[in-house]
């Protein structure tokens, strides 16, 4: 494998860990194992360098807020805020064309923002929505699509749980990803909404108040 030269990357970290993911693998333990193997094989580092380098980043209390947003959302699932926040906007909204995916996109990045658990938020924003939605018409493979593009538009509002890792890991100003992530989400949330515009031509209103 020596003479593959940077070659060696793709064969450890691109197949090593594809074949390890395809074989349901987590995704932690894909990776960690096409670590040990690259060390192991082509490098002289010891092994235990990878234990305390895992030890060392676990250690940083940034990574406290992980669990408490991922609880914050839990909790506002539970109480029912959630619930009326989306109603909320489905009355203001709900009687246009396409209402209620807007409403959607409006209440993934309000929630979002609070919980800052993804799959809190779809959890809490689609069983509201959904059976409206699919009353009036719209495919379920649409609703699920745009629940999912929804979901990977709010990763960058605050508070992420994805900038909270990357900026504890990499040393960059929290403040400062959380103020960069809100003009990506908003035109991306923009651009979803004309595209859920386009595609709600099928949508029944009939008997929505």
């Amino acid at each position: 494998l020596v003479p593959l030269g940077n070659w060696n990357l793709v064969v450890f970290f691109v197949l090593l860990l594809g074949a390890g993911v395809l074989l349901s693998v987590p995704i932690a333990f894909a990776f960690g194992l096409a670590t040990l193997a690259y060390l192991a094989t082509l490098t002289r580092t010891p092994l235990s360098v990878v234990a305390s380098q895992m030890d060392s980043g676990m250690s940083n209390l940034i990574l406290l807020a992980v669990p408490l947003f991922v609880f914050l959302g839990l909790l506002i699932e539970m109480t029912g805020m959630a619930r009326a926040m989306v109603a909320c906007l489905a009355a203001l909204l709900g009687h246009v064309r396409g209402g209620l995916s807007y409403v959607l996109l409006a209440a993934m990045y309000l929630v979002s923002g609070i919980s800052g658990s993804k799959a809190a938020d779809m959890a809490a924003v689609a069983p509201v929505l959904f059976p409206e939605m699919k009353a009036r018409g719209l495919d379920e493979g649409e609703m699920v699509s745009l629940l999912a593009a929804s979901g990977a538009m709010s990763e960058t509002i605050p508070p992420s749980l994805v900038l909270i890792t990357i900026g504890s890991v990499t040393g960059v100003s929290i403040a400062a990803l959380f103020t960069g992530g809100l003009l990506p989400a908003a035109v991306l949330a923009l651009a979803l909404a004309l595209i859920a515009r386009g595609r709600s031509g099928a949508e029944r209103l009939a008997g929505v108040r």
